[in-house]
């Protein structure tokens, strides 16, 4: 038997994140859409570390970021606000 970690994240809940932390302030409705529709969710069965990384950077390329937020912080936000299902293999 192997047991699979599997991360979601939903985009209401990085919306809900970037209203909590006044985060993508400087973001086009364009580039917002973005963010939601295809770094966060596009069919994605698994949220990687590298996609939260993606999702955190555009974060900051796209806000106005206070100087005690860095990219692990926001990633580790981010992934706080995901859901984790473990999924069980025969």
């Amino acid at each position: 038997m192997k047991i699979t970690e599997v991360r979601l994240l939903a985009p209401f809940k990085l919306r809900h994140l970037c209203i909590e932390h006044n985060w993508y302030t400087r973001g086009t409705n364009a580039e917002y859409d973005y963010l939601l529709r295809d770094l966060t969710h596009d069919g994605r069965e698994h949220m990687t570390t590298e996609d939260l990384e993606a999702v955190a950077l555009d974060i900051m390329e796209h806000s106005d970021i206070d100087e005690e937020q860095d990219v692990c912080s926001i990633m580790w936000l981010i992934n706080e606000a995901s859901s984790t299902v473990f999924l069980k293999e025969e």
